[in-house]
């Protein structure tokens, strides 16, 4: 879409322009200096010393000069003059009304840096879109390369600063502050500089000269006098004096009155309060009407230039003596600057003036004449490639048809250049029926909203999208239907809306087959494929296609930033799938062009995002922490804002993942702070996230709120992917609050939703559910099916974590695996990469990997990491001792004075405490595990979340009672009562648990084989009598129970066996006859095997 006329032609160099003359040759001319660029060329000019010294003592000791004085003061001849006397480099960059867009600002003062140090190639920082949410920080870096790119002691001067809005104020203070240590800045505005400079005024760094130090003195105006007289007749002192009074020192008014007596114009006003532009405006009424006609009409064409060279002059005006007219405006101090020298030269009218011509043209000609001379104007500013400048002439005589040409022509490159806000001006400056009639216009308008009000843009391009189509304009369709895909993917709305247009792009594939540039296409592709993943709609027959063409455009794709946001978007598709070998694939390559100098700060994020994300699945949320905090420093340093909720998220799964549940919380807080209220992704987000935080912080019924509220929110938008995983988190709440059946409707339509995306991370979670459910429900075959597939999807996979993990929820899921030894490999690797910490209910499962386990019962043996402790007899022997009275004394809350008195109970109070401290600390390195013993307000507890002990095992499993429990899992758990505490030689102290232990051991005994009789299981009643009679030979309770199943089951024979057996075991070890009521059992069985001895005696004989 460029016009003729614009741009270089092919090969030519910057810098230079070309010119068609003597019939056709083209003859190389320098480029003209644009006055916004550069000082003005000074003309014998007086040297005002007095300020020269102010201006020296501020270069000297400050960060910035503030000038501020009303217009027609002398600032800016002030300044130029000087840089000039003191021999210092500047950049010079003039302020006007195109700066209120801040990417027009920075883009023009990258101009003036690379013009004021052509050898220094390294470019300046680009503002992007992605920059505008902290334009401050983009502000900070811009000057802080613009610092090191200038030669110290450098100037950088601004001029014309009233014309900055707040906004821009805020930039500049922000930017001047970081040239505190290389370049000295100077700020010349007919204002005092606003309160956004306050702080830097209040600590020096901001040095002001106002309008009482900028006034001429009146040897000054004298001496002005004597320059501007030196080739006509000079006023003699009385009358300079004279005007020196009425002008108050005011140089413009000054030099005014000075023409006006050498013209015969009569001078008698003074000042008022009205201001400086109406007197400026009177003095030069007199003074321009003296002048001929030709000059006069000369000066109100060129007026209509912001800057001008002598050949736009020329051809603008007609008039070949404008080089000589123009140099005598500026040898006379008529107002008027030169800003280069030769061919190159560039002239400029002082504001005044400049606006006093104009006011002149709008009084002489009549509108449609000045209509025609602004589109003069506009003609010879386009030829020049002034895009900007001849726009605004275009708009100005109202002639829309050529505005609309140039604003389409030039929008590709000002949006390549981040500068959407010049486009919006331009295109806001039309009437309605321009915008109607050019879809063009509408995609522009669209796209300079698409970041601030999404929901307008997506209607603009929706409009665009129609108009193109009805023109057969494919690459418009394209892009305005990229531009709906963007806009509905930021919104997150309508998911029904959203499907007929993805349907619609089917239709344009079609269409225009062949008929759209490449990038073009990748545009709309990768807007295809992002709204997939960002609705998650990644059902394999919808997604799969553009899986493969965004996976071509990652990998090969012409825009750096597209192609980073289809890496983000594909990462969190690959793991949601699985397909982590592809995924790191996919990072390694990414990392490796995120390195590259092309690859900018939103580039660079997005693979840090990505990077998070593998770390969290890996089950790495320190590592994650780290990766996201680079992130966030990334974003806070290149002031790249965009993904800032995005980050927030990640930060807010890392902290809880890492048991930081404080510094989520905080996290969770800023996205909630950062988030658009209407915004539907970021509402689910916070809900879900907010129940995530409240249930690993203990409260299940809160947190189920805030997870009902995201499902609501899920089911609003209609997409899948956000209901299941809702679904799967509910379901997982109801599983440990015991609403079982509730729990078992959600997960199973959470599976059937998840089966056709194939998502195998979310039925991992799904299966997990399933297991514990089931398994609580007292399905266990069930539930042990859904353990053994998700631990299969888990290894085949190489998942170490799922999607929203919950600690305490997978402690449950491996010990189930551990117990029921399902892949009980990949728990024990779960368990010590997330280090769970086991529920209150695993306190029975010896398989669980404990950092510490004690074997009290029957011997003592302590293993560290399932590893058994060998200790060294004497040096070990008292912390042993200090463990097995915590042990005998429950090992909970033991007071210390308690422990002291058994192991130290001759030594005095402050002694034993010492000796009990040391012990201690020698028992924790024993361990090897400093958490495994706890002191508090004076008392002693081994850490149930550590410390494995057999006899809490037993006493638990007790405690519950073995009601309904399965006979397999009552014998594994009786197997820990492997004889008495501390085995046969226990110490004194040991006596009251060692009783304890073994009557509750026997108690449950008898009870379990009761129960196998009472349901006629004998031979299990025998293997459980015979287990307790291993465990303690010497209870005669198991010999009676044990006698009476062999009778039962007619094994008389065994039965008196038993009680040989329990007799001698009395009589060695005890010295004892068995009891009375063990001795008539033996002979009531005696009798009956007697009597089943004759009966079979007789049978025998009766056959015979």
């Amino acid at each position: 879409m460029k016009q003729p006329g614009r741009g270089r032609a092919r090969g030519q160099p910057a810098g230079e322009h070309t010119d068609e003359i003597d019939g056709g040759r083209r003859q190389r001319r320098p480029e003209p200096v644009l006055a916004k660029l550069s000082p003005p060329r000074l003309h014998d000019v007086y040297r005002r010393s007095r300020l020269f010294v102010q201006m020296d003592r501020a270069h000297r000791s400050a960060t910035a000069t503030w000038i501020a004085a009303p217009g027609g003061s002398g600032k800016t001849t002030l300044v130029a003059s000087w840089l000039q006397a003191r021999k210092l480099r500047c950049a010079w960059y003039r302020i006007d009304r195109s700066d209120a867009d801040p990417a027009t600002f920075f883009h023009h003062l990258s101009l003036a840096v690379q013009r004021a140090t052509p050898r220094r190639r390294r470019p300046l920082p680009r503002l992007a879109l992605e920059h505008f949410d902290d334009l401050s920080t983009f502000s900070r870096n811009f000057f802080r390369a613009l610092g090191s790119r200038l030669p110290t002691a450098s100037v950088l001067v601004f001029d014309d600063v009233h014309e900055a809005d707040p906004r821009l104020h805020e930039l500049l203070c922000a930017g001047v502050q970081e040239l505190a240590a290389c370049v000295h800045v100077v700020l010349i505005s007919r204002a005092a500089a606003p309160a956004t400079y306050a702080r830097m005024r209040a600590n020096r760094e901001l040095l002001t000269l106002d309008e009482r130090e900028l006034k001429l003195r009146e040897p000054e105006s004298q001496a002005v006098a004597r320059l501007l007289s030196r080739n006509r007749a000079r006023p003699d002192a009385a009358q300079v004096r004279s005007f020196h009074e009425r002008c108050e020192g005011w140089i413009a008014g000054l030099i005014l009155l000075l023409e006006g007596a050498a013209s015969g114009a009569p001078h008698e006003a003074g000042l008022d309060e009205a201001g400086t532009q109406p007197l400026f405006d009177y003095f030069a009424a007199e003074v321009f009407s003296h002048r001929p006609p030709a000059d006069r009409d000369f000066l109100m064409h060129t007026a209509l230039f912001e800057d001008f060279t002598v050949e736009m002059a020329q051809r603008l005006t007609g008039n070949a003596n404008a080089r000589a007219l123009l140099e005598d405006l500026v040898r006379q101090h008529h107002f008027t600057e030169r800003h280069g020298i030769g061919q190159a030269a560039t002239y400029r009218f002082h504001p005044l003036f400049r606006h006093f011509l104009r006011e002149q043209a709008r009084a002489t000609w009549q509108e449609r004449d000045l209509s025609a001379r602004q589109r003069s104007a506009a003609d010879i500013l386009e030829a020049l490639d002034r895009p900007e400048q001849a726009l605004d002439q275009c708009l100005d005589a109202g002639d829309h048809a050529a505005a609309v040409r140039l604003i389409l022509a030039n929008a590709p490159s000002l949006a390549m250049a981040g500068r959407f806000g010049v486009i919006e001006t331009a295109i806001g400056r039309l009437p309605d029926s321009a915008l109607e009639g050019e879809p063009w216009l509408q995609y522009w308008s669209a796209t300079c909203e698409r970041m601030t009000d999404p929901a307008t843009a997506r209607e603009r391009f929706i409009g665009a999208y129609r108009s193109f189509s009805m023109v057969e304009d494919a690459r418009g369709c394209y892009l305005a239907w990229a531009g709906i895909m963007e806009c509905s993917a930021h919104i997150w709305d309508d998911l029904q809306r959203l499907q007929y247009w993805f349907a619609e792009f089917d239709s344009l594939e079609r269409r225009f087959q062949g008929r759209v540039p490449l990038d073009v296409e990748e545009r709309a592709v990768g807007a295809m494929f992002v709204a997939h993943v960002v609705f998650h709609i990644v059902e394999w027959d919808a997604i799969g296609k553009w899986v493969r063409r965004a996976e071509r455009i990652a990998r090969q794709g012409s825009d750096v930033n597209l192609r980073m946001v289809i890496v983000a978007a594909l990462g969190l598709y690959y793991q949601w799938m699985g397909e982590l070998t592809r995924y790191d694939a996919l990072l390694e390559v990414t990392l490796e062009q995120a390195k590259g100098s092309s690859a900018t700060p939103l580039a660079r994020l997005h693979v840090a995002l990505l990077e998070c994300q593998r770390l969290l699945l890996q089950g790495e949320p320190r590592r994650a922490l780290e990766a996201i905090r680079d992130a966030a420093a990334l974003a806070e340093s290149s002031g790249v804002r965009v993904l800032d909720r995005q980050i927030c998220v990640y930060l807010v799964y890392a902290h809880a993942q890492s048991g930081e549940l404080p510094a989520a919380h905080v996290a969770l807080d800023r996205f909630r702070a950062l988030m658009t209220p209407d915004h539907k992704l970021s509402q689910w987000y916070l809900a879900f996230m907010h129940g995530y935080l409240v249930a690993l912080g203990g409260n299940l019924s809160q947190a189920q709120e805030h997870v009902r509220q995201a499902l609501r929110i899920a089911e609003a938008g209609c997409t899948s992917m956000p209901i299941a995983l809702a679904q799967l988190s509910l379901a997982r709440l109801l599983v440990q609050s015991g609403s079982i059946e509730e729990a078992r409707v959600l997960v199973e339509s959470a599976l059937i939703r998840v089966r056709p995306m194939r998502s195998r991370l979310f039925e991992v979670e799904g299966r997990f559910v399933q297991a514990l459910l089931h398994i609580r429900a007292g399905e266990e075959a069930a539930g042990i099916a859904c353990l053994r597939r998700a631990f299969a999807l888990m290894e085949r996979h190489g998942f170490r974590s799922y999607a929203v993990r919950d600690d305490s929820f997978l402690a449950s899921v491996c010990m189930l695996a551990l117990e029921h030894d399902v892949h009980a490999a990949t728990a024990r690797e779960l368990i010590a990469l997330h280090g769970l910490i086991p529920g209150e209910e695993a306190t029975m499962a010896h398989s669980w990997p404990w950092p510490v386990k004690v074997h009290a019962l029957g011997r003592f043996e302590v293993l560290v990491n399932d590893a058994p402790v060998r200790f060294a007899v004497k040096a070990q022997r008292r912390p042993l001792e200090l463990l097995q009275v915590l042990i005998a004394l429950g090992g909970r809350a033991t007071p210390a004075e308690e422990v002291m008195e058994l192991l130290w109970p001759h030594s005095e109070g402050d002694a034993a405490w010492r000796a009990l401290e040391v012990t201690l600390h020698r028992l924790r390195k024993l361990l090897c595990c400093e958490r495994a013993l706890v002191v508090q307000s004076g008392k002693i507890s081994l850490d149930a979340r550590y410390v494995w002990l057999d006899t809490w095992a037993l006493e638990r499993w007790l405690a519950q009672g073995d009601a309904g429990k399965p006979p397999a899992a009552a014998m594994r758990v009786l197997a820990l009562y492997r004889g008495p505490f501390l085995g046969r030689d226990a110490p004194p102290w040991a006596l009251p648990m060692r009783e304890r232990m073994r009557s509750m051991f026997l108690r449950a005994l008898e009870r379990i084989a009761d129960a196998h009789v009472r349901h006629a299981r004998v031979q299990d009643a025998i293997d459980c009598y015979r287990r307790g009679i291993e465990a303690d030979p010497l209870c005669e309770s198991l010999y009676r129970g044990l006698m009476c199943c062999y009778a039962r089951l007619g094994r008389h024979s065994e039965a008196l066996a038993a009680y040989e057996r329990c007799r001698a075991l009395l009589d060695t070890q005890l010295g004892v006859a068995p009891s009375r009521a063990l001795r008539r059992l033996h002979r009531r069985l005696l009798n009956e095997a007697s009597s089943v001895t004759r009966v079979t005696r007789r049978s025998a004989a009766g056959c015979t």
